[in-house]
């Protein structure tokens, strides 16, 4: 892996990081699923095993993560809460 390579994978890991965790405050369904693959990226750049292809599925997926952020966040924020 290049330099460059390692600095992208690291600003997307910690950017995958930071968007599971702010995803928690909405729900956990997601949790195991997205820190075993947290923990997969942060172990592969350790061992220097990320390529291209896998840094682009990352970067898919951090994208998908801030995306169902915000639908959680507006619908929190769009919903009025009625009790009967």
């Amino acid at each position: 892996m290049t330099n460059e390579m390692k600095l992208r994978a690291n600003k997307l890991i910690d950017k995958y990081q930071m968007s599971m965790y702010a995803l928690e405050n909405y729900t956990e369904i997601y949790h195991d699923q997205m820190y075993y693959d947290y923990t997969g990226y942060k172990a592969s750049l350790l061992n220097d095993d990320l390529t291209d292809n896998c840094l682009d599925v990352l970067h898919q997926r951090v994208k998908a993560v801030e995306k169902l952020y915000k639908a959680f966040e507006n619908l929190e924020e769009n919903t009025e809460v009625i009790y009967c």
